[in-house]
Order: structure tokens, then sequence, then C-alpha cells
């Protein structure tokens, strides 16, 4: 016996199939023999498995109108805050990754001037430009942060 979420479920299928099949069988034959019989199982299980005291869905619980009515539309603030969230996630990515590179600098350039190699790249330079450019990737995380959070106050509270 089937649930009642699952018994929507397979009568929103055979609404869409059916929906699908007055649309195709115009146009290829075989698919809408398909459709048919997909139509005809559900129809099927319908029959036989129904819970008692089942009421079935109106026809515009599914329909993609309805579906688009009920989601909500994105505002300028929430838009914004996206934004804002996606530079933080970006700069915060980068941050690592200069990180990364510079302790991998600094790591070569100790390693360098304990074994006495001498080498064209300057690892002690890298290893100053890529830890400025972390705390700079840093700075603009929390910056966006301050900001998005600034933004959300002020957006959310407009809304209650």
């Amino acid at each position: 016996m089937l649930t009642t979420n699952q018994t929507e479920k397979v009568e929103v299928a055979l609404s869409l199939i059916r929906e699908v099949k007055r649309e195709v069988i115009d146009f290829d034959y075989p698919k809408a023999v398909l459709l048919t019989k997909a139509s005809d199982a559900c129809d099927q299980v319908l029959q036989e498995d129904l819970p008692p005291g089942y009421i079935p869905p109106t026809e515009e619980w599914y329909s993609p109108e309805s579906v688009r009515k009920s989601l909500p539309t994105p505002t300028t603030g929430d838009r914004i805050l996206g934004v804002l969230s996606w530079i933080a996630g970006t700069s915060l990515l980068s941050t690592a990754l200069c990180a990364c590179i510079a302790l991998s600098s600094w790591g070569i350039s100790e390693f360098k001037s304990a074994s006495g190699l001498k080498t064209s790249t300057d690892y002690a330079a890298e290893t100053r430009g890529y830890r400025g450019l972390s705390f700079t990737f840093l700075g603009i995380t929390l910056a966006c942060g301050v900001l998005g959070s600034v933004i959300g106050d002020a957006v959310y509270r407009g809304n209650e």
C-alpha cells in the first residue's frame, strides 16, 4: 500500500505524462505508445494501492506557474549580499593559497640559507610578497564580511 505522499507523486506523474502525451502524440508514434503504457501503469498503481480516505490533489498543486509564484523574488539587498559572500569566499581561498605559497617560499629560503646554496631566485623576497598579498586578501575578506553584516542587518530590519 502506498503512502499518501507516494500516491500524490504518482498522480502528479500521471498528469504530467498525460500532458506530455497530448503534445507528443502528433509527432512520433512510438513515443506516444510508451507514454500511454506509462500512464496505464500509473493508473493501475493508483487503482490498486490507494490509502483509505485519500483525497487527490488539485491540478494547480504542481503547475510551474504556482511554483514560480511561491518562490520569493530576490531583493537588491539579497543580491548584494550574494555578491559580497562570493567575493569573501573567493578572497578567503586566495588568502589560503597565498599563505601556503608564502610558507613554502619561506621554507625554501631557510633551506637555501642553511645549506649555502646560491640560486638566482630570491625566495625571501617572494615570501614577503606573498605574505603581503595574503594579508591583502584577508583584509578584503574581512571587509566583505563587515559590509555583508551591516547590509544584511539593514535589509532584514527593513523587512520586519
